[in-house]
């Protein structure tokens, strides 16, 4: 049996980053307040099949910050994966748990690049969810910007993204 904390098992907590509102928030709360405890358990969960899962665990690992080491391996392993929206959450995860963005906010700022919307889009919420740390990559962010306001095609949450991530780090707003 796993480990619990307030009287639910950390495998249930983990399965509640699933629901939608309140019991997700819930969930959230309180396997950041189990910090460790719940670390490897989220650790192996980030190979879930449920998407939803997978993409809410960098988050919480995140949030947990330097407390979460030992999901360092797991996460670079997510990293290397073919998954680039995992990798672009993994790299969120290892740049709050490290205090080094370094390649991690490079890749991140490459995804913005991408000609599949959905990784661009990811890549941009995540820069932004970055706030200040972001600021090494700001004219990354800033050409995207000035890409999507270009296209006749604007992905209009990519550059909505991107343009509040400028605005979090002080940069530069083409319009």
């Amino acid at each position: 049996m796993g480990a619990e904390y307030k009287g639910k098992s950390i495998a249930n907590w983990i399965s509640d980053l699933s629901s939608d509102g309140l019991e997700c928030t819930d969930a959230v709360a309180a396997l950041v307040e189990a910090g460790k405890l719940a670390v490897p358990e989220l650790a192996q969960n980030l190979q879930n099949t449920n998407t939803e899962i997978r993409k809410m665990i960098p988050l919480v690992l995140g949030k947990i910050g330097s407390e979460a080491h030992g999901a360092i391996s797991s996460l670079e392993q997510v990293c290397n994966s073919n998954n680039k929206i995992d990798a672009i959450g993994a790299r969120y995860a290892l740049i709050m748990i490290t205090n080094e963005e370094g390649s991690n906010l490079s890749a991140i700022a490459e995804d913005l690049e991408s000609e599949n919307g959905v990784i661009r889009r990811n890549a941009a919420l995540t820069l932004k969810m970055l706030g200040i740390r972001a600021k090494p990559v700001g004219e990354r962010i800033f050409n995207m910007v000035r890409r999507e306001a270009v296209r006749g095609d604007t992905d209009q949450l990519a550059y909505n993204y991107a343009s509040d991530a400028l605005k979090r780090i002080g940069g530069p707003h083409p319009f």
